[in-house]
């Protein structure tokens, strides 16, 4: 896998993203050891953290974006909607 980040925005300021991005690094896998057979590793995958809040329930627009290490999107951009409840930052 080569190293990935994820960024994440919003056209709408009142919605805080932290941290703005992340980057994905290639994780070693634990090994497991079977009684009767050769070690094998365990499935891992790196996950990216990100904290969203906004000061009033509404909904927010978001822009995701998968880059590679040169900065060029694997992905086409996602852009969708987070609703924030009444009661949920």
């Amino acid at each position: 896998m080569p190293q990935l980040s994820v960024e994440v925005t919003s056209s709408d300021s009142l919605l805080q993203i932290h941290p703005g991005a992340c980057v994905l690094h290639d994780v070693a896998p634990p090994t497991a050891v079977h009684t009767n057979g050769p070690p094998y590793a365990l499935p891992t995958v790196p996950l990216c953290s990100l904290v969203l809040s906004a000061p009033s329930h509404a909904n927010y627009p978001l822009l995701i974006r998968v880059r590679d290490a040169n900065g060029v999107d694997l992905l086409q951009p996602i852009e969708t909607t987070i609703s924030f409840k009444e009661g949920s930052s």
